[in-house]
């Protein structure tokens, strides 16, 4: 890579780092080209080479994140998925948390749930076939990409109550054993039981 380039990738940074930066702290409706670029320390003039309005900076934002989670994922379980399942959830804590600012702010919006879901569900399905198998797989999709993409932003706005890892172990012993397994109660006919 020549010095051109260098400098190129390092202003682009730049201004996506100071992007998100002002979205923490004002709020995504409140920023203007304008206070990005004297946060980036640039000239509007830079910032346009780059991008053509905010909109198209929160598209690359977007595709950026989703292509760093996906090229995680591939090296990360690149053989299939483990068969431990403490291994799975150490692997999708640590991913999440190399870019879990980023992907908190990302999450609130239904183009990047939306986009996220399309990339990332094909993916894990093909690395886990047995799902292929299922009746209504489109339903199952959908059940456990919106179950966990809940459970992360409940945990996340909720001062964080127990350890990344731990909460992807939970949300993954939900996912494959469903609610009964943390109750008492084994069956419907149980809980109608208990009530009378």
């Amino acid at each position: 890579m020549n010095k051109h380039e260098e400098m190129v990738m390092k202003t682009r940074k730049n201004i996506l780092n100071s992007f998100i930066e002002l979205w923490k702290e004002k709020g995504l409706e409140n920023i203007t080209i304008g206070a990005l670029t004297k946060r980036a320390h640039l000239n509007r003039g830079t910032f346009y080479k780059y991008f053509d309005d905010i909109y198209d900076l929160m598209n690359h934002l977007e595709d950026e994140t989703i292509l760093f989670v996906k090229e995680s994922i591939n090296e990360r379980f690149q053989n299939g998925l483990p068969e431990d399942f403490d291994e799975f959830s150490a692997g999708c804590a640590q991913i999440f948390a190399q870019n879990e600012s980023t992907l908190m702010l990302l999450l609130n919006l239904p183009t990047f749930t939306n986009k996220l879901k399309q990339e990332l569900v094909p993916l894990f399905m093909a690395k886990n076939p047995l799902l292929n198998n299922t009746p209504y797989p489109e339903y199952i999709e959908v059940y456990v990409f919106s179950t966990m993409t809940e459970m992360v932003k409940y945990w996340y706005y909720h001062d964080r109550q127990m350890d990344l890892k731990e909460l992807f172990h939970l949300m993954q012993s939900l996912v494959l054993n469903g609610i009964m397994l943390f109750s008492d109660t084994k069956s419907f006919k149980d809980i109608q039981k208990q009530s009378i």
